[in-house]
């Protein structure tokens, strides 16, 4: 049960508060002082407090400030009420951190309808999972809109400075759903920071909301060119604040599930489905590009084709499901034993490929002979005998091209099949 605290010392005017809240589900307490509502911040724990800005022991504001200053509190969302009216008195209310502003004559109406709206926008959007980087160098600031985020239950990485910002992102990468960044901080201006946090691939579809003071078209100019989304003017609604929030999450997520499907079609694209080795296709792909690499700076490269000995055999004996749980385990043992710069493909069937860029035939020699001497010793628990691979190995300094590499290789293996099996040849 959510609970408010209502701060008023019109008895009168109290009552009909406590009434209106409790109509809405709010377990409502009551303080006719800034003292008295003090002790009860330290006994309870309040979600809501509506504020008087004319209290016996204090200035209502400086209360706001204070509650909204500590961090034990700035969560507590604070609504000012008073007989005051213009702009100045609203502008001060949210300077001090309050997320409403009524005048007594319209609380009945406006603070219902503002609570009920502001519970439709937090309440019924799950925003868990979101992480929001928030730079705003004035605490009351930084801790009321940090107060707001985390009241929807987002995650917030709050900081007063561009520069403390700019150390956390370069040491820890942390996954960022939406900036808010204020355009003036005490350490620059948020130009800088655009730049350097646009230039992370990481975070290039990143929404950068600012918020300032400055309405000046050419500022907003400028920062739209550096890639900045959107512009919230201070003092702002907190209902518009929130509809801009959830925008940009909703479209931040649909960007990335756009980006998590195109790495899936990428790597079903390039991916044999059974090894999880790359296929023939992207091999072809890879060995283009090394063999023109070659070509511009005289290297050299190697080609390991290798193929499992009398697999047709282990087909009939034990099964087509055998047979691929033995093409899946040789694959494993041949990512174990290759470089991360290696490329490894099936090329077919029970044949396989390896690509080694800048790599002789005799130090290609002794990768294959290591991955045949570990598959050699290998045990299949599900076949009663040893699984061997036959291997042949050219490289780029004995071929005119790439075909030709393959095609050397190719009758190697052949040569290693025909004179005794499990045997790498390089002659």
């Amino acid at each position: 049960m959510r609970r408010v605290l209502v701060v008023e010392d019109s008895g009168f005017f109290s009552t009909v508060l406590k009434n209106n809240l409790g109509m809405l589900n709010y377990v409502v307490d009551t303080a006719s002082s800034i003292s008295e509502a003090w002790e009860k911040l330290q006994e309870k724990d309040y979600d809501l407090i509506t504020l008087d800005v004319y209290l016996p022991d204090g200035d209502g504001y400086e209360f706001c400030k204070k509650i909204k200053n500590d961090p034990r509190y700035y969560k507590i969302q604070i609504a000012i009420i008073t007989s005051e009216t213009g702009d100045e008195a609203k502008k001060k209310a949210y300077e001090v951190g309050a997320i409403a502003f009524f005048t007594k004559a319209d609380t009945q109406k406006k603070l219902a309808e503002f609570i009920t709206n502001l519970d439709r926008l937090v309440k019924t959007i799950d925003y868990s999972g979101n992480n929001v980087l928030l730079i705003e160098d004035s605490k009351t600031q930084n801790l009321y809109i940090k107060g707001l985020l985390e009241y929807a239950g987002i995650t917030v990485y709050s900081y007063y400075s561009l520069e403390e910002a700019k150390e956390v992102i370069n040491i820890s990468m942390p996954k960022i759903d939406l900036v808010i960044l204020d355009y003036y901080v005490d350490d620059g201006t948020s130009k800088e920071f655009i730049k350097f946090f646009k230039s992370i691939k990481l975070y290039e579809h990143t929404p950068v909301m600012i918020i300032t003071i400055a309405n000046e078209p050419f500022v907003k100019y400028d920062l739209f060119l550096l890639g900045a989304s959107d512009f919230l003017t201070k003092p702002f609604d907190v209902g518009e604040f929130y509809l801009r929030v959830r925008s940009h999450l909703r479209i931040k997520y649909l960007i990335d599930m756009l980006d998590t499907k195109n790495k899936m079609l990428s790597i079903l694209a390039t991916t044999d489905d059974l090894t999880k080795s790359y296929n023939r296709r992207f091999f072809w792909e890879v060995a283009k590009k090394e063999e023109t690499r070659a070509n511009r700076y005289k290297s050299n490269y190697s080609i390991i084709m290798l193929d499992i000995d009398n697999f047709k055999n282990i087909n009939d004996t034990y099964g087509h499901n055998v047979g691929d749980f033995v093409l899946k385990k040789l694959a494993d043992a041949i990512k174990l034993n290759i470089r991360n710069s290696d490329t490894l493909a099936r090329f077919g069937g029970e044949e396989f490929v390896i690509l080694l860029p800048e790599t002789d035939k005799e130090k290609a020699f002794l990768v294959a002979e290591k991955i045949r001497n570990k598959v050699e010793n290998m045990e299949f628990d599900e076949i009663n005998e040893k699984v061997t691979v036959s291997f042949g190995v050219a490289s780029r300094d004995e071929a005119n091209d790439l075909d030709e590499v393959i095609k050397i290789a190719d009758e190697r293996l052949y040569k290693a099949k025909e004179t005794g099996k499990n045997k790498v040849v390089i002659e």
